[in-house]
């Protein structure tokens, strides 16, 4: 689906809220990163994912291959406006859990690049999330340029009634 000239993808991945482990007040910060996240999971179910839904992919180099993630839609698994922070509930792949988007653009010139020698080809375009690797555009004498960002969602820990 064309969505300007020059742009020849758009990714979107979901930051998952993370199972940080709990600090003690007053005590530095834990030297080992938070555990697996729950996306990905294994064959033998034990998670295996980084936190982020739509970035996974297998492989290396051209071989890679895409694995599509998406969030769980199962009512039963999201947590409610009463379940507390440490429940489990809060740590799946449902909606509820997201606390971010990252969104990943590749673009391209939209003239070749004269300035290079004749035998050039152009760039190649960057893999990102779950872009299959065999897929990435190249050639076209064309500059290729990949841009990202991560948008915080707000509010997605509310608890409880506040009043402004």
């Amino acid at each position: 689906m064309p969505i300007a000239q020059g742009v020849e993808d758009v990714q979107f991945a979901y930051v998952l809220n993370i199972n940080a482990p709990a600090i003690a007040s007053g005590s530095p910060p834990p030297s080992s990163p938070p555990g697996n996240g729950p996306d990905v999971p294994s064959a033998g179910g034990v998670n295996s994912g980084n936190w982020v839904i739509g970035d996974y992919f297998t492989g290396t180099g051209a071989t890679a291959t895409g694995t599509q993630e998406q969030p769980d839609p199962t009512l039963a698994n999201m947590p409610q406006y009463s379940t507390a922070l440490t429940d489990p509930l809060r740590y799946n792949t449902t909606a509820a859990n997201i606390r971010g988007v990252r969104i990943t653009v590749n673009l391209r010139s939209l003239q070749t690049d004269q300035t290079q020698i004749a035998s050039w080809t152009g760039d190649t375009e960057k893999r990102v999330e779950n872009l299959n690797g065999s897929a990435l555009q190249a050639g076209g004498r064309l500059r290729r340029f990949s841009f990202s960002t991560s948008v915080a969602c707000r509010d997605m820990e509310s608890r409880s009634a506040f009043i402004f």
